[in-house]
């Protein structure tokens, strides 16, 4: 899940950029009487890249939404700038290196989307005709958000309204939603709806122990991880014979980061629950890995041993302020191994999870590796178990809830 983080580091972090935001605090504009010599145009081309890569943020109804790259008289102030970030490589922020897993989201540039990018920065940014503007965009992208699998089965919603006042507000915000389920029941996907995507900068979604109606007062380690947002992210569900088990009477608790906009706003999200109506014969958990000694030096590694043959859906990193790269590599009994995620450069302001596109298989007494090198000496002063990432898997039902096995190593 997101974690929380001290206010003044959240701020900090937003300053230098949130997503794709970094090239919009460069400043370098494009002056009026630039030749035209390219036939990449705003309106045909580039505008298509935005809305893939950067609209979410940077609309009327994105976190950005102060600084909208919707139409063509916003964005061509920036076109320089825009330049510099795509060729430096941190547009967009997405740092997974690629030839190291297979994801479902693809958050990168690919080469070609850089190249029309530059010629039509460098022959000149011209607008285009209006009738290539993609139709519906505008109204799309200031119209509210919608389920990406239609209504679910069952939305929750905080009972109170929350106030978000004008920048530099900045808070993090905890709600309990009852269930109200009589019976186990076997969940497909969860799915957050940020109510106002302009003050929603991230939120966490977690399942409280069984019984427990006040997750709220539980210490976040005690309770389970089951979905998260961040802007740009979409929400898959898990794949055909493997579902989450909600335990009868389930709370789910919701947690949600907020940043201030120009003016005070106000939000009321929801969260989607998408039921599974056939008897999956997999069970989906999240398994938080931590590590259990204090960090020493600019290096963490983790072994996770598996007590159960798993199927590996999902892994989010979640690191320290100034981390560099995060490896996670499994190695299966047979001595085969794969680098599951390798990410460098590494964001802590935007931590998304990588969905594999296909399982990757684990058979009981697999171990994979979690590795952390640090651009400067981690924080020995933290506690003493903050969670590296998490690792979205499913076993049969007859094999889950088995313990798995922790092993620091240096």
């Amino acid at each position: 899940m997101m974690s929380g983080g001290h206010p003044r580091t959240i701020r900090t972090a937003v300053l230098s950029s949130l997503l794709v935001s970094l090239f919009l605090f460069s400043g370098e504009r494009v002056g009026s009487h630039v030749p035209i010599t390219t036939r990449i145009t705003f309106n045909r081309e580039v505008v298509r890249i935005l809305r893939q890569h950067c609209l979410e943020c940077h609309s009327p109804r994105g976190i950005k939404s102060d600084q909208p790259l919707l139409t063509y008289a916003e964005a061509r102030p920036w076109a320089k700038a825009i330049k510099e970030e795509v060729l430096n490589r941190r547009m967009a922020p997405y740092r997974a290196v690629p030839g190291f897993g297979h994801f479902l989201e693809n958050y990168h540039l690919p080469a070609r989307e850089q190249e029309l990018l530059i010629s039509w920065i460098e022959g000149g940014v011209p607008r285009g005709e209006e009738k290539d503007y993609p139709p519906g965009l505008l109204a799309a992208m200031s119209s509210p958000r919608t389920w990406s699998l239609g209504e679910p089965d069952q939305i929750l919603q905080p009972t109170v309204t929350t106030r978000v006042g004008a920048s530099p507000f900045a808070a993090r915000r905890c709600f309990n939603l009852p269930v109200g389920n009589p019976r186990r029941s076997p969940l497909r996907m969860i799915e957050f709806m940020p109510g106002n995507g302009r003050v929603v900068f991230s939120a966490s979604v977690y399942l409280a122990p069984a019984g427990r109606g006040d997750g709220c007062a539980v210490p976040e380690r005690s309770l389970t991880p089951v979905g998260e947002w961040v802007p740009g992210q979409r929400s898959f569900p898990t794949p055909p014979g493997m579902a989450r088990v909600l335990p009868p009477r389930a709370t789910i608790v919701l947690k949600v980061e907020y940043r201030g906009s120009a003016e005070p706003e106000s939000d009321q999200s929801l969260v989607g629950l998408y039921l599974d109506r056939t008897n999956p014969d997999k069970v989906v958990e999240t398994i938080s890995i931590r590590h259990t000694t204090r960090p020493s030096g600019s290096r963490v590694a983790v072994d996770h041993r598996l007590s159960a043959d798993e199927e590996i859906l999902a892994i989010r990193p979640l690191l320290e302020p100034g981390s560099g790269s995060f490896e996670a590599r499994l190695t299966r009994p047979d001595g085969s191994t794969e680098v599951l995620v390798f990410a460098r450069d590494y964001r802590f302001e935007w931590q998304p999870t990588y969905h594999f596109r296909t399982p990757r298989l684990a058979p009981r007494g697999s171990t994979i590796a979690i590795i952390i090198n640090s651009n400067r000496p981690i924080n020995s002063n933290r506690p003493p178990s903050p969670t590296l990432c998490q690792i979205v898997s499913a076993r049969s039902r007859s094999q889950a809830g088995s313990v798995s096995t922790l092993e620091d190593r240096r």
